[in-house]
């Protein structure tokens, strides 16, 4: 899991960090999908549109750390980046 979007976030790591610095990059599998201020507004996006698994959250001022919501999200973090919990 998470195979592609790493590899297309290493790939273009030199590119994020000089662009997008200070943000939070969605990735889907080889394509940026989204670019916001915070962490939380980038889950909360992604999960609009995408099922926990299906993305990656990328920070290129912390060197690419990368949060990678898996289907186990709610258990783990329940009030991390949903107001609600998934159904």
């Amino acid at each position: 899991m998470f195979e592609r979007e790493n590899a297309f976030y290493t790939a273009h790591q030199a590119e994020f960090k000089e662009k997008y610095f200070d943000k939070q990059l969605v990735i889907v599998g080889e394509s940026l999908w989204g670019v916001y201020d915070t962490l939380k507004e980038a889950a909360q996006n992604a999960m609009k549109h995408f099922e926990p698994g299906e993305f990656s959250i990328h920070t290129p001022a912390n060197d690419g750390m990368v949060i990678e919501i898996g289907p186990n999200i709610n258990t783990r973090y329940p009030d991390a980046v949903m107001s609600e919990p998934m159904k």
